[in-house]
């Protein structure tokens, strides 16, 4: 489990990929720099 995080079942995010951003987002947290350095931070405002 190198670069996996244990999750119980219960909350797991569904198998989508919106899902798995907020859940990263809510559990992980995140540079907003980086982000908004990405193509995908191209298409929000921050």
């Amino acid at each position: 489990m190198e670069q996996e995080i244990a999750v119980p079942a219960g909350r797991a995010p569904e198998a989508s990929l919106l899902a798995h951003l907020l859940f990263a987002l809510k559990h992980e947290g995140i540079d907003l720099a980086t982000l908004a350095d990405t193509s995908f931070g191209r298409h929000i405002a921050l």
